[in-house]
């Protein structure tokens, strides 16, 4: 049997942006339409469908319910697990914004653990048995219970979807995780293990088990550039395909007086940094009608301008500000702090304010 994994979807991500959400609608289009083309009935999502953990914007709120409503006769099932941000308190599952969607009649809402049956095993006979070799389990806001109380204690399944916190594990481009569970606990007692929360995609293998970061399906900050989509499993083999993202925002970075091949491709529809030297800042006449000409391929906001400062002696050291973001930037600032004790939660935090209010 085949299913449909994607990560964090975030609707009310940069306060609620339209011309963003337009473009995390054509994605849940896309998903949607490419998994009936391929006769995939079950969709998991892994985790924080909303960004917002203490309100929800009435136009956002209304057009993910009517995204699912216009759904619901389709034969797809959309199965969604509480993450994070879905929940108004950090340490309890009780208040949590999904309960919005209960109602609808092919939503399945996560939370608490469940087995589930996936995986179809022929029959002598020539039929197929359902077998309930998965497990899906919300955020784990209670270290000790989960240790408790569910690792060790579903031996029939040889999966699980989450939410996890995993130390080691890649965040995104700038950060590596430094709190939550030893990969070892997980995969102690599941063969595969498959998750959201973390929007860079990632996959570390030991022995025949395997840990899976599904990533987000579209890039929400400059710090997730990378390939975004979302993915197939197969449970007869356990194999993942991955299917490209074709209509999301894009960042995409030039530095003058480049221009790309093809700009439609590159530009239209896309976040784009125009990086200018010091000495090219100098002719603005030039300068603008070179972003002007950018302008005209549509991007999907205005272009933004990075002018370099002027290099102060030849033996200054080479910076690749294509690297520097206001999020390297602050993970900096915290790393390098002194009055900052638990630094990966606080660059968390930041990274959430960041993700909340940046349009661009």
């Amino acid at each position: 049997m085949r299913v449909a994994l994607t990560g964090d979807l975030h609707f009310g991500v940069k306060d609620s942006d339209k011309t963003f959400q337009n473009s995390q609608f054509e994605f849940m289009a896309q998903m949607v339409m490419e998994c009936k083309a391929e006769k995939i009935s079950e969709i998991f999502i892994l985790g924080d469908l909303f960004d917002t953990r203490h309100s929800l914007n009435v136009l956002t709120l209304d057009r993910v319910i009517d995204f699912f409503l216009d759904h619901e006769e389709d034969e797809v099932t959309f199965h969604i697990l509480l993450g994070n941000h879905d929940l108004y308190y950090k340490n309890s599952l009780l208040v949590n914004s999904l309960k919005v969607l209960r109602g609808i009649r092919n939503i399945r809402i996560y939370d608490h653990p469940k087995q589930v049956g996936i995986t179809h095993r022929p029959m002598e006979d020539g039929n197929k048995m359902v077998v309930f070799d998965t497990l899906v389990v919300p955020w784990v806001t209670d270290y000790e219970q989960f240790r408790n109380e569910v690792i060790g204690k579903y031996p029939e399944t040889k999966r699980i979807f989450g939410h996890f916190d995993v130390i080691g594990a890649k965040m995104d481009n700038f950060q590596v995780s430094e709190n939550g569970f030893e990969k070892e606990e997980l995969l102690n007692s599941w063969q595969y293990v498959y998750s959201g929360h973390y929007h860079h995609h990632s996959e570390t293998v030991v022995g025949d088990k395997r840990l899976v970061y599904i990533g987000s399906p579209y890039q929400i900050t400059r710090a997730e550039i990378e390939p975004k989509g979302y993915y197939i499993l197969d449970t007869d083999d356990e194999s993942l395909t991955f299917k490209r993202n074709t209509c999301c925002i894009e960042y995409k970075k030039l530095t003058y007086p480049e221009f790309p091949e093809d700009p439609d491709d590159f530009i239209t529809g896309n976040i784009v940094d125009v990086e200018i030297s010091w000495e090219d800042s100098k002719y603005m006449n030039k300068v603008n009608e070179y972003l002007e000409r950018v302008e005209s391929y549509n991007p999907a906001y205005p272009v933004n301008a990075i002018y370099q400062k002027k290099k102060e002696n030849a033996s200054t050291m080479k910076i690749d500000a294509s690297k520097i973001t206001i999020l390297s930037l602050g993970k900096k600032y915290i790393d390098d702090s002194q009055d900052i004790k638990n630094k990966a939660k606080v660059y968390s935090e930041f990274k959430d304010l960041y993700s909340k209010y940046s349009v661009q």
